[in-house]
């Protein structure tokens, strides 16, 4: 599953949530966080930092989050491996 963030605002406590939901569950996801082309990079690696520290804090069922903008195509070839892996099983 994939779980998708935008960038500007961050985790929101309604996102925590269903974070939480989804590890009840012993759903694997992966956060994106997105629009990464609309926050000034220094911002943007405090939202990922902040990100990832949730994630290896509350021991998520998620891998590192990945930064996507669909504006200047930013870490989308990525993104499309990881989809392309996901549907080979």
């Amino acid at each position: 599953m994939f779980v998708l963030i935008d960038s500007r605002h961050g985790l929101k406590a309604i996102d925590r949530k269903f974070l939480e939901a989804l590890e009840k569950a012993k759903t694997k996801y992966q956060i994106i966080l997105t629009k990464c082309d609309k926050v000034n990079p220094l911002e943007l690696a405090k939202r990922h930092y902040q990100t990832r520290e949730l994630l290896t804090t509350a021991k998520h069922n998620a891998g590192d989050p990945m930064i996507v903008s669909s504006h200047n195509k930013g870490g989308l070839s990525k993104l499309r491996r990881v989809i392309s892996n996901i549907l080979r099983i």
